[in-house]
């Protein structure tokens, strides 16, 4: 989740618990979730609406392995005039959209930040509180841990070896059954925070991507060993323009996509080792993922239309593709379509 818009989904909420019965103005922004799936040949499959009348949202979300999708967010319900109270909330959908479960987390905690499928089939889910849970694929909830902070965003990802690592402000790794082996900070605050991870091949530890708001929103990538100790941090941009993309893994090595205020989006290629080996600007915008061909899949910021791209960056098709202004991410499906969240936006009368 990128740090503007996590700030304000933080405003919201603070306004939704401040504001008292009989406020003179209880008309808000009210978010409905599209969840929409595009084929391989960049087809309209189908379009599901999360709306429950009552402010709804996505933070996360990860594709399953048998073509569908699964989001991670907050529901709300109306507590009192102009209060609403948020709660985390998952919802399964199948490769053809039929909703195979819907979960509302009963928990202290109002967001489900982050989502990832395991290889068993089952997921990890941690929420806003730090609470990190495992579901079974019924989306049944098998343990519940508490990491002993609050994320302002996070990472996780599943090892060769069965074992979880979180990654926010520190790199943490857990067993299967959720019990910390390890926590490790990054002992540099000038390097800021880790939004993105990944294992790197043969065992020689983990990569992230960190962004700092000071100087300039600077985004490093740095290594740490299978340990999680700090080796090294490479300055990607210091251009005070930041996107906050994941990494990919390649053949190669891994790659990157950020925003250069003189390219435009661009991406960066290293090797295993982590040294650069290639670096070019692309034609697409800030949405936008590398897809499973090292091509591209974007949308547009104002011309409503969503294309792929080849690894060179040539377009293979596009399409016109209506959506508003406040897109919640892009994602490749396990059957190789393509899924859009995105949100409409009404006005909801709280009083």
């Amino acid at each position: 989740m990128s740090p503007l818009r996590t700030m304000f989904m933080l405003i919201i909420m603070m306004v939704c618990v401040l504001l008292v019965a009989g406020c003179n103005d209880c008309v808000y922004d009210n978010h409905i979730v599209n969840v929409v799936k595009i084929s391989q040949n960049g087809t309209p499959l189908w379009t599901r609406v999360i709306d429950t009348g009552i402010d709804n949202r996505v933070s996360g979300f990860t594709p399953t392995n048998d073509g569908g999708i699964v989001t991670a967010g907050s529901i709300s319900k109306k507590t009192g005039s102009c209060v609403l109270k948020s709660q985390p909330h998952l919802i399964r959908f199948s490769d053809n959209g039929k909703i195979l479960w819907d979960k509302i987390i009963d928990s202290d905690a109002n967001i489900a930040d982050t989502i990832i499928q395991l290889r068993d089939g089952g997921f990890v889910v941690i929420l806003n509180t730090g609470e990190i849970l495992k579901l079974d694929s019924g989306g049944k909830t098998i343990w519940n841990r508490s990491i002993d902070t609050k994320p302002e965003r996070s990472s996780i990802i599943e090892i060769e070896s069965g074992e979880l690592v979180v990654a926010s402000s520190f790199l943490m790794k857990l067993d299967s059954n959720g019990t910390i082996l390890w926590q490790r900070s990054l002992e540099n605050e000038k390097l800021g925070e880790i939004y993105s991870i990944i294992e790197m091949k043969n065992g020689q530890g983990y990569v992230v991507n960190s962004f700092a708001y000071i100087p300039n929103w600077s985004v490093y990538s740095i290594k740490f060993n299978q340990d999680g100790l700090w080796t090294t941090a490479s300055l990607i941009a210091d251009n005070g323009l930041f996107i906050s993309h994941p990494l990919y893994s390649s053949p190669k090595g891994y790659s990157n996509i950020y925003s250069d205020s003189k390219l435009g989006i661009s991406i960066m290629q290293f090797n295993n080792n982590g040294i650069l080996i290639n670096k070019y600007p692309i034609n697409a915008t800030r949405y936008v993922i590398q897809t499973k061909d090292l091509g591209f899949f974007s949308i547009g910021d104002s011309d409503q239309s969503a294309f792929k791209l080849k690894p060179d960056g040539t377009k293979e098709w596009n399409l016109t593709f209506l959506h508003s202004e406040w897109v919640d991410g892009l994602a490749q499906s396990a059957d190789e379509g393509y899924f859009v969240l995105y949100d409409t936006i009404v006005p909801l009368d709280m009083s």
